[in-house]
């Protein structure tokens, strides 16, 4: 904590009269600050924080205070290290035998669809291997990032247990013009992004996950996520960068919809006005040039695997014409559509 922010609340903890404390209060308070202040524990630095909260009014906004400048300038920095630590891995891999290899396999793997439609065969022999060591070459794993950093899984540890203590004062002190996060999901989501954004083409993929990041709220996390992990695939192979289509999102979750409200799978739909998929499409208010359809898939990574593995979807998700992107899903039925 900041010697300002302590001498804040060790203020009003003095000054019971102003405040309606009790002297009981006051000394509850001041005991309860001095071990959260040393807790190290996350569980019990919690359970200290809510009673804080909970103590009075003036107390809550004084550590409302202190948690979120803390939490956004140890983000701030953790961002800074990570994507720096994963840049100079990066820098470090990239070699002229490195780089000769990787042009090797990304020819190798945009030739199974370069010729008409691959195999399941030559997906599973050729392309599927070609993947692995492509990855292995030019990604960063997040493991190499942590060990890279002195002090990095530190502060690691540190923004988790801040988010969480952001959180609980949102909720605990009714703050309707502050939001939540799922921290887990934005703490590996930034990780995840920094580490694609160290490829070779990183730059056009980093500009893009800006671009597309600002319909967070207006698109489901679910559909975010599984375009940036397509965009992924396809900054690797040197592949255009979509562009998050909302409104081909919004025609993707309504078919994924139908698809399990009147059991069917099938790009022809029964709803009427929804036959197709330039109906769909277009009854959302856009346009759209080809549309890949899953089942039974748990997560958008396991979509676009299964689509990987397939001959004519495969074929769809790394067409280099393929400009915008949508994403969409209901139960276990997933919708990709595509746009020029």
């Amino acid at each position: 904590m900041t010697l300002r922010f302590l001498m804040c609340l060790t203020s009003i903890l003095v000054l019971g009269n102003a405040l309606a404390l009790t002297e009981e209060q006051r000394a509850e308070g001041r005991a309860l600050l001095a071990s959260y202040t040393a807790e190290e524990d996350s569980a019990k630095r919690l359970d200290l924080l809510r009673e804080l909260l909970e103590l009075d009014s003036a107390i809550g906004d004084v550590m409302w205070k202190r948690v979120s400048v803390e939490w956004k300038t140890a983000w701030s920095e953790y961002q800074k290290q990570f994507a720096a630590a994963s840049q100079a891995l990066r820098k470090a891999k990239n070699s002229a035998g490195s780089r000769r290899r990787a042009k090797q396999l990304v020819k190798q793997i945009r030739a199974l669809s370069g010729r008409g439609q691959p195999t399941k065969e030559s997906i599973r022999t050729r392309g599927d291997p070609a993947l692995k060591e492509l990855r292995r070459l030019n990604r960063v794993d997040f493991e190499e990032v942590m060990k890279s950093s002195f002090g990095l899984s530190d502060l690691r540890g540190k923004i988790h247990q801040l988010a969480e203590e952001y959180n609980m004062c949102i909720d605990e002190l009714g703050l309707i013009d502050e939001t939540t996060f799922d921290v887990k999901q934005t703490i590996e989501g930034f990780e995840r992004a920094s580490a694609a954004e160290a490829l070779p083409s990183g730059n056009e993929l980093r500009r893009v996950n800006r671009q597309n990041a600002k319909h967070v709220g207006g698109v489901p996390a679910e559909a975010l996520e599984g375009i940036r992990d397509l965009n992924e695939l396809r900054s690797l192979l040197g592949l255009r960068i979509l562009l998050v289509d909302p409104k081909l999102c919004l025609a993707c979750a309504g078919h994924s919809k139908d698809m399990e409200t009147y059991g069917f799978f099938a790009h022809q739909s029964p709803v009427s006005g929804k036959e197709t998929m330039k109906k769909r499409a277009a009854k959302a208010g856009t346009t759209a040039s080809s549309e890949n359809i899953a089942a039974g898939r748990r997560t958008p990574q396991s979509a676009n695997e299964g689509w990987w593995r397939s001959p004519a979807h495969h074929v769809i998700m790394l067409d280099p014409a393929n400009k915008r992107v949508g994403l969409g899903h209901h139960g276990g039925f997933w919708t990709q559509m595509f746009g020029r």
